[in-house]
């Protein structure tokens, strides 16, 4: 049987995006460097870039990573040239990076550097200054919260790049270009193809508490109006889980990472915490709009689109023995990709993240390390997703169902 990659639109490759189904063989070893020049579409010149093959199909298409980290997807009639080089694969010195950044985005671009983090923003210094602290401090508290024996985590190689556009309407337009108009209506995002979070600066519009639209220059400006603004912080940390996810050896990009996982986990880590300087600091607070969102969707009669029996309290939320969307939550990713079923998929992914992190964070642990392995563009089928989730947890979702349901009616009651 023949192996082919072939061509498939940006956002597929963005976190929440659909996985495409492509199937290919692993190259040779992947420390090799090669040099491969090649035209990204019929329009364009061609482009010369270094790096290392992730995969190789038997037509001869390829998965590519660069030195800058962007992993390109060349099909055999883009190819013109390919040539192997010295040495061993390596991403840039952080030098390097930032200068390749700044050079992409523009001289306008200011840098801001921390030990793990290389910031390339259009906006105000300070509000780069406030992101890379609060990465450095997601980072550190991400590593420790899942050490353990069972799940190997280390800090990334290389700093990781995170772009922030001037303002909303840059940063649309940006998005759009490159990740197409869906992508434009976000906060932010984390892009799997170039491995970088890309947010924009919401606070050169006006000072926090009022209509003027002068610039928030200062720390303590950033501070008022991030206390003002939770949910960006919210959008922050969860774009920059993402990231770390994908750089600390717990998610392997172009894989089959279920994105209830994924998702569920960055929701779990996004929520802001006021007591903190920077806005953020306690793990696994309830996510109010989540746990309400989810709320919502068992409201009436129905319970993950099934009936329920009617009363009061946790009755009420006891659903009957009929097919549960739960189940397909976890077998694939199809209701992520649903205008009418994300908002729902979300608050499920963050309620069984919560409830699985309370009560097996052992087995969910596991569950983690087991998706871990996953190979370059090797996606489990439904049957497979399933019979993952019930050899780590010892009950399929259907059969985890009401427990969770008694959870979620217990918490963040005020």
């Amino acid at each position: 049987m023949k192996y082919r990659l072939r061509s498939f639109p940006f956002w597929l490759v963005m976190l929440l995006g659909v996985s495409t189904r492509m199937s290919a063989e692993e190259s040779a070893p992947m420390e090799q460097t090669w040099e491969v020049t090649f035209v990204a579409s019929k329009d364009s010149s061609p482009k010369v870039i270094a790096g290392r093959i992730l995969i190789e199909a038997q037509d001869g298409g390829i998965l590519f990573e660069d030195r800058v980290g962007v992993i390109w997807n060349i099909t055999p009639d883009q190819q013109i040239s390919r040539t192997s080089g010295e040495g061993t694969y390596a991403l840039l010195p952080a030098d390097e990076l930032a200068a390749s950044l700044k050079n992409e985005l523009g001289e306008s671009t200011e840098i801001v550097r921390s030990e793990h983090y290389i910031i390339a923003t259009a906006g105000n210094r300070s509000h780069a200054e406030w992101c890379v602290e609060l990465f450095e401090e997601l980072m550190t508290t991400f590593l420790a919260y899942w050490e353990s024996s069972e799940l190997s985590l280390e800090l990334p190689e290389s700093p990781l790049l995170v772009v922030i556009h001037r303002d909303r309407a840059t940063f649309a337009e940006a998005a759009r270009i490159e990740a197409g108009p869906e992508f434009a209506q976000a906060n932010g995002y984390y892009s799997m193809k170039t491995n970088r979070v890309v947010l924009f600066d919401p606070t050169g519009n006006r000072k926090p508490s009022t209509n003027r639209r002068s610039p928030v220059r200062s720390r303590s400006d950033i501070q008022r109006f991030m206390a003002a603004n939770p949910h960006v912080i919210a959008t922050t940390i969860h774009e920059a889980t993402h990231q770390l996810a994908y750089n600390s050896g717990m998610h392997t990009r172009y894989a089959d990472n279920p994105l209830w996982l994924t998702e569920g986990m960055a929701l779990y880590f996004e929520v802001p915490d006021k007591r903190v300087r920077t806005g953020w600091g306690k793990i696994g607070g309830v996510n109010r709009p989540r746990l309400d969102r989810f709320r919502k969707s068992l409201s009436g009669t129905q319970t993950f689109g099934r009936p329920i029996a009617k009363g009061t309290g946790e009755n009420s939320l006891l659903p009957s023995l009929r097919d549960a969307r739960l189940t397909s939550l976890v077998a694939d990713d199809t209701r992520f990709s649903d205008p009418q079923a994300r908002e729902v998929a979300y608050a499920e992914a963050w309620a069984l993240t919560h409830f699985l992190l309370a009560n097996h964070r052992h087995q969910y642990i596991r569950y983690i390390a087991k998706c871990s392995e996953g190979a370059h563009l090797r996606w489990k089928s439904r049957e497979e997703r399933l019979q993952d989730f019930k050899e780590v947890f010892n009950v399929t979702p259907d059969e985890m169902e009401v427990d969770l349901l008694r959870y979620v009616a217990k918490l963040g009651r005020r």
